[in-house]
């Protein structure tokens, strides 16, 4: 036990590592000098969100860009608006893939004006702090039953999340982990195992699933990830006739027979949930479980 605990913490600290490099442009129509900037080129940590990223990106752009006017910056890529609230590594994986196959650097596009407030929250950092809180909040209370480990966060550790996912600071990170883990701890039994673990299943940058998963099977047996998704689409998981769909986890196709509590502890993000893109592309061949 105490080795798969070690693998899973350092499979932990990879996703922590895991970088994606990209090229920030500013909108041709929003360029107010004669000569354009030149790009800005950045590596965005995949378990970051972008108004935690990009404060250098909106400095280098703001002196040959028009007045935001109480307007706030936001991106694009491919002309669709990145839906910030969603991790960053997540968001890359539902607009470009699997990073292997995508092309490089993520080409993005800086917008001063015409910030789509239908489409997109707020990007100012407290409206950031707080949606990532709300969610850590949402995912304690599925693992534990309650959102109390979170709740109970002290102004200063909410500040010391913020500012791992600034700097991409694992170490920072999880000692503000650890403290919501110890909490949570004392709602569960002896057996220690979560109520649920907390899953949101993307099959496109805007669809998205998510129910309770419980971590393990009625069986007795651990549930695997192929659980999940069967439940969650079973049109997709249960029909021979359905192209096999991939599925991506932190930039990489999972097996399906992962266990679903490894890969939570593994590859989850810091608002607590498990990330799981499926696409529906080819291959075409109908998906495997052993």
């Amino acid at each position: 036990m105490e080795g798969e605990e070690a693998l899973m913490r350092a499979a932990a600290a990879d996703a922590w590592a895991g970088e994606i490099p990209a090229v920030f442009v500013l909108a041709t129509n929003e360029v107010t000098t004669l000569e354009p900037p030149v790009p800005f080129h950045l590596c965005l940590a995949r378990q970051s969100y972008l108004p935690f990223t990009t404060a250098e990106v909106v400095d280098h752009f703001k002196p040959f860009a028009p007045p935001m006017g109480g307007g706030e910056p936001w991106y694009e890529h491919d002309g669709q608006p990145l839906r910030w609230h969603v991790p960053l590594g997540v968001l890359f994986d539902l607009h470009a893939g699997l990073e292997a196959e995508a092309e490089l650097p993520w080409r993005l596009t800086v917008h001063f004006q015409g910030f789509p407030a239908t489409t997109l929250l707020s990007t100012a950092n407290a409206a950031a702090e707080g949606w990532v809180l709300n969610a850590l909040k949402e995912s304690c209370f599925l693992r534990c039953g309650s959102a109390l480990p979170a709740m109970s966060l002290s102004i200063a550790e909410q500040k010391k999340l913020t500012h791992a996912l600034t700097t991409n600071d694992f170490r920072e990170y999880c000692a503000v982990a650890e403290r919501i883990s110890a909490a949570m701890a004392k709602s569960l039994g002896a057996s220690g195992l979560p109520h649920s673990v907390p899953v949101r299943v993307f099959t496109s940058p805007v669809e998205w699933r998510q129910q309770p998963a419980a971590p393990r099977l009625p069986s007795g047996g651990s549930t695997r990830l192929y659980d999940v998704l069967v439940s969650l689409l079973p049109s997709v998981f249960e029909s021979s006739s359905s192209a096999a769909p991939r599925v991506i986890v932190q930039g990489v196709s999972v097996p399906l027979e992962t266990p679903l509590l490894w890969l939570h502890g593994a590859c989850s993000h810091p608002d607590g949930f498990l990330y799981v893109y499926v696409s529906c592309s080819p291959p075409s061949t109908a998906p495997q479980i052993a």
